[in-house]
């Protein structure tokens, strides 16, 4: 028997389907728009997502110095 929380919950959430192949496993970057998916790719095993803060730690850490360009002075 469904409850009612599970009712309500089915009718706000929309559910998305990713057709991936039976083997498959890994991660994915999912696009979706008004509740629809537009586009999806696998990550290869090397590769990350981050935001620019994070890439710059990273590139500190991997001992690189990372500084902004000087401003032009007229």
């Amino acid at each position: 028997m469904t409850s009612i929380l599970s009712k309500a919950t089915k009718a706000v959430l929309n559910e998305v389907v990713i057709h991936v192949a039976p083997e498959f496993s890994g991660r994915l970057t999912v696009y979706v728009e008004n509740g629809e998916l537009k586009a999806y790719r696998p990550y290869a095993p090397e590769e990350i997502t981050a935001t620019m803060g994070t890439f710059i730690e990273l590139a500190e850490r991997a001992g690189w110095k990372v500084t902004p360009h000087a401003e032009e002075i007229s």
